[in-house]
């Protein structure tokens, strides 16, 4: 005689708890996944943002210490800038999407970021934008501080 434990001692399956867990986890993994996506687009804009401050800042720093003028020239379109420290093309990292430059109190002239050995530098605004966030680079003309308000 053929008992019950022996008819499906070969059969492997779930159980409907295992089945009902399964998808519970998958459940929670569709709502908190693009949460967590969403945030690491900010956190690497705003890793770019400090990135290119404290270059900004170690212009502004070597001008000081060389003692020579130190000029950054910046193209919006290209996404690119170009620094008279190594007069190479660098472009501006990915999480930066938009990057705009105003002048307060200048009509004219060249995007041109300069950073004088006295100290002194071009005041100058840079408004960066990328993953839905915003920041805004400041360089104060008469001291030459470098300031990121994210």
């Amino acid at each position: 005689m053929i008992s019950l434990s022996d008819r499906h001692a070969g059969c492997a399956g779930f159980t409907l708890i295992e089945l009902l867990v399964v998808l519970a986890v998958i459940s929670l993994l569709l709502v908190f996944v693009p949460a967590v996506t969403a945030g690491i687009g900010g956190v690497r804009f705003r890793a770019a943002a400090r990135e290119f401050t404290a270059m900004l800042r170690e212009m502004q720093a070597s001008a000081l210490g060389s003692g020579r003028e130190i000029d950054l020239a910046i193209d919006t379109q290209a996404r690119s800038w170009r620094s008279s420290l190594d007069g190479r093309t660098h472009g501006f990292p990915a999480a930066i999407r938009s990057l705009a430059i105003r002048f307060p109190g200048r009509i004219d002239g060249p995007p041109l970021l300069r950073f004088l050995p006295d100290g002194r530098a071009s005041v100058a605004i840079l408004d960066l934008g990328g993953a839905g966030r915003h920041a805004e680079i400041s360089i104060d003309g008469l001291i030459g501080k470098v300031r990121l308000d994210d």
